[in-house]
């Protein structure tokens, strides 16, 4: 499906405008900047840039010294396009559908630029660039610059490269959970009543796990709706689109419904056997021992690796402990396994059986390792289920000052500031014979960029609703006088324009080492900040707006109605009065009233729906994904719950004393924060069990000041006691507050 089909039928959709700042004289008889309704024309795009081109020569005039002008300009350009890429690229298009149409170029830029079906490749990227490269170098030729052209390149080459990430992260996060749950039918009746729930539809008589089977009928099937499907979406009205939006999350609900039933069900019936496969020891000497038995741990569905014919922990029996080793697994095993915890997609290899990709089996073994804690103190400098972002390799003269590697999970501040010299530095040698020809300027831009939406995801998720996230400023040096203050939800202008205020005094430092040099990542952090908080009014408006707009057409289609006598009423116009006749103007009637007040607020929607009905739909709908939001917390505690306990029954030993006979301890049990998470999962030390009928201990005076922060920030405890730096510390003086409050969580003295 081409986006050209498609974005004629999404015009008009968006009927809530984008309203311009108000400019001053001297630019507003420059520049007419209107409101844009629906999808922003050409015209429109280009003479907002050129007004935000003409306004940075102006930023110190005495008219606009001390006002939020500039702020709101650029969220206005920001926000432009957003809308011309949702327009033209809507996500209810399969990413790999998409065609990106390029801009017709002039003689003067001797680039060919093709349509770029789905994510496009380097190749592509780096003929964009060119362009781009080409028509900025005629910037300052009045007679040859096209201004229309390089806004129209500008917005293409965000266009692809926004596509590459959404397709790289899309397939990366689905892949895991898709290909086991493909094999997961529900039970089915034929005509004469006969249960076939035990006919495997996906996958031939013969398959067994691990295996590739071709499509069957009911595969294809469903492909084939699944299109139809995508293709009728584009063409809905606001209100389809929201009832379908609806019954989306109540689908949602009810299989993470599902989920969690099994996972109840998964966690009883993994500890029930557990504890049935305990035995006694008896010996010379007094007493009856039992072990704890062996226990499996359950995945994100609540199965047990049994379900899927995979080995497990064991029992030695006659007092030895649970064991269960990775090292005897063959390849194939070990790739099912990932595949079963969804671990590390990229290191497994299809093929008629799973196996591990070359040169990785090691790194799977240690994937599958920490995944299960088998080994409490073996130091874990990875997440469990990470793919790598690694950088594009850099010349000798580049590598030698920058080795910049694989970033794994959260990038470090270090890590980001590498890759932003890295990129400032490629700068300076963009035509250096060495660099000529290749696509590493464009692989390098991809790199940072990835990073920069990673950095943004994980610090604030998509499963939290832009109302309940708070944004961080990160802590300023003396030489910037700007006060930042954490920001909750969608910034105002004020905050916006402090950010600003805060880079640009970062700016002026950059080229004064004795000062920029010992605090480079702040310009970074707060390019990052920035982004944040400008991202997130976007999406808030779009949100608003989009939900707004549906409902508001939902809520003036009524059903016909009838009086008492039974006449239809249905036509009776209500915004008119019953003496007015054809040509004689009408007073407003109380109907009417409300709807001038309505469209004097320029950035609400034109609707005559009830103010109060229209809140309470749109409520509604934020419940529902608030639901959806805690359903998934809950199948993560669920789920930390089971693992947690599994893994402390089968760390446990028996200890044999001659006069009270043989004993076994409990094991060493962390404790799960609000997300399901262990403190492993951040390579945090936790509970441990020393053995030989030892207490558990975990000292938290023993704790470094990182940890002990992190270690806050993960059981979300005193986040006004942490501050922020190119590593997590407690405020001064606040140590033992830290300390103690980590500890009333931890139980470690009731009394």
């Amino acid at each position: 499906m081409s986006s050209r089909v498609i974005s004629a039928a999404n015009d008009g959709h968006e009927a809530t405008p984008l309203v311009p700042p108000q400019l001053p004289p001297f630019l507003a008889n420059v520049f007419n900047l209107k409101p844009i309704v629906g999808n922003p024309s050409r015209g429109e795009v280009k003479l907002v840039h050129d007004a935000v081109r003409a306004l940075d020569n102006f930023l110190h005039t005495p008219e606009l010294r001390d006002t939020d002008l500039s702020i709101e300009l650029s969220q206005h350009l920001f926000d432009i396009q957003m809308v011309c890429h949702r327009h033209k690229y809507p996500t209810s298009v399969l990413p790999n559908d998409v065609v990106y149409d390029p801009p017709t170029l002039p003689s003067y830029i001797p680039v060919e630029l093709k349509s770029i079906t789905g994510p496009p490749s380097n190749k592509e990227i780096a003929s964009v660039h060119s362009a781009l490269r080409i028509s900025e170098s005629f910037a300052n030729v009045p007679s040859i610059f096209d201004s229309d052209l390089h806004v129209q390149l500008s917005q293409h080459l965000f266009d692809i490269q926004l596509a590459r990430y959404v397709q790289r992260s899309t397939i990366q996060r689905a892949m895991a959970g898709i290909s086991v749950s493909q094999n997961q039918t529900a039970p089915q009746r034929d005509p004469d009543g006969t249960d076939t729930s035990n006919i495997p539809e996906t996958t031939s008589a013969t398959a067994t796990p691990g295996q590739i089977t071709e499509p069957t009928e009911t595969q294809r099937s469903i492909l084939e709706q699944s299109n139809s499907l995508n293709e009728a979406v584009s063409h809905q009205n606001p209100n389809e689109r929201d009832v379908a939006h609806s019954t989306e999350l109540m689908i949602e609900i009810r299989n993470k419904l599902d989920d969690i039933s099994r996972i109840l069900v998964g966690t009883q019936n993994s500890l029930a056997r557990g504890f049935n496969s305990s035995s006694p020891h008896t010996y010379d000497y007094k007493g009856i021992g039992y072990d704890l038995g062996a226990h499996s741990l359950i995945n994100n569905r609540g199965e047990v690796p049994e379900d899927h014919n995979l080995s497990t922990f064991k029992s030695s029996g006659n007092g030895g402990t649970a064991s269960f080793s990775i090292n005897e697994l063959p390849e194939s095993e070990l790739a099912r396994y990932l595949r079963f915890y969804s671990l590390g997609e990229d290191m497994i290899e299809e093929g008629e059986e799973l196996k591990i990709r070359s040169n990785m089996i090691n790194d799977a073994r240690a994937a599958l390792s920490r995944r299960l804690y088998l080994n409490r103190t073996a130091s874990t400098t990875r997440e469990n289920d990470v793919i790598p972002l690694v950088p594009p390799q850099l010349p000798p003269l580049l590598a030698s000052a920058f080795n910049l590697k694989p970033v794994f999970g959260n990038p470090s501040p270090q890590e980001v500031k590498l890759v932003h010299e890295a990129v400032r530095a490629l700068n300076n040698f963009p035509h250096t014979s060495v660099l000529r020809s290749t696509d590493l300027s464009v692989e390098l831009s991809q790199h940072l960029f990835d990073i920069q939406m990673t950095c943004h995801r994980h610090k604030y998720p998509t499963s939290a609703l832009p109302n309940d996230v708070v944004y961080d400023p990160p802590s300023l040096p003396a030489y910037i006088p700007v006060e930042l203050k954490p920001v909750p939800g969608p910034p105002s202008n004020e905050e916006v324009a402090s950010v600003h205020t805060a880079l640009r005094i970062s700016e002026n430092f950059a080229n004064v080492p004795s000062i920029f040099d010992p605090d480079p990542d702040i310009h970074v952090q707060l390019s990052q900040h920035l982004f944040d908080i400008q991202l997130a009014r976007h999406v808030q408006r779009s949100i608003v707006q989009r939900a707004m707009a549906g409902i508001s057409v939902s809520q003036n289609q009524t059903a016909p109605q009838r009086d008492p006598d039974g006449t239809d009423t249905s036509n009776i116009p209500e915004t008119t009065s019953a003496t007015a006749t054809p040509g004689q103007a009408a007073e407003p009637t109380e109907t009417q009233r409300p709807i001038p007040e309505q469209s004097n607020s320029p950035n609400e929607p034109t609707s005559y729906q009830n103010p109060n009905q229209r809140d309470v739909a749109h409520r509604s709908t934020e419940l529902m994904i608030e639901i959806r939001n805690r359903l998934d917390d809950v199948s993560r505690i669920l789920v930390g719950t089971q693992n947690s306990l599994a893994r402390g029954f089968n760390s446990s030993s028996y200890h044999r004393n001659y006069q009270t006979g043989i004993a076994f301890d409990l094991g060493a049990h962390s404790l799960i924060n609000d997300r399901g998470e262990v403190p492993e999962d951040h390579n945090l030390p936790t509970f441990k069990s020393p053995g030989n009928c030892a207490n558990i201990s975990f000292a938290i005076d023993s704790l470094s000041e990182n940890e002990l922060a992190q270690y806050l920030r993960f059981y979300s405890l005193g986040e006004g006691m942490i501050e922020e730096g190119e590593e997590l510390k407690i405020k001064s003086d606040m140590i033992n507050d830290a300390r103690a409050a980590l500890s009333r969580r931890l139980y470690l003295k009731r009394r």
